[in-house]
């Protein structure tokens, strides 16, 4: 029995020694396949960061280029504002100064027009006052109608003044207006 004995402990440490043997074999094969996917991830994590850079390097030219096109065109609008600014001051300094020689032009029209019926309304009171005095008794009818007509007269120039002071205060409410 000892030798039984003997015989499977030899043959129990002969596969237990297979088995280290093993163990220690596929050990060091998972320790190389470790190294080698080390080594693989070292490899990946160099690509990767080498891919990521010219990403953001791309990129980054990309927001250049970009912002370049848009401080161009921001260029280009603020200088067409600019003139288009200028332009319209012009042209609105030309048309007030247009429109004030306008407004003189017709308030000298207007002054000589006032000057002309304040001188026919002389004439015609004038004429009327000769006429009144060529009557020594007129008749009570056409008393009454020179009176009237004389009323008429009056009032007619009354209005027509009023409306001139009117219109000329207008005028010159707009004029200064513009000016300012």
């Amino acid at each position: 029995m000892e030798e039984f004995r003997d015989a499977t402990e030899k043959k129990i440490e002969a596969k237990y020694s297979k088995l280290l043997d093993k163990q220690n074999y596929a050990e060091k094969e998972i320790n190389q396949s470790i190294q080698l996917l080390s080594k693989e991830l070292e490899k990946l994590k160099y690509e990767l960061s080498d891919v990521i850079d010219q990403k953001f390097e791309h990129i980054t030219r990309n927001l250049e280029g970009q912002t370049k096109r848009l401080r161009q065109t921001y260029d280009e609008l603020c200088e067409h504002l600019t003139s288009t600014s200028k332009e319209l001051t012009k042209s609105f300094k030309d048309k007030s100064h247009a429109l004030k020689a306008m407004c003189a032009t017709f308030f000298a029209k207007i002054e000589e027009q006032v000057d002309e019926n304040n001188t026919n309304v002389y004439n015609i009171k004038k004429s009327h006052d000769e006429f009144e005095s060529n009557f020594v008794n007129p008749a009570k009818e056409v008393d009454a109608k020179v009176f009237a007509m004389t009323q008429k007269i009056e009032n007619g120039e009354l209005a027509r003044e009023a409306q001139f002071s009117v219109l000329k205060d207008t005028i010159r409410q707009l004029v200064s207006a513009l000016e300012t």
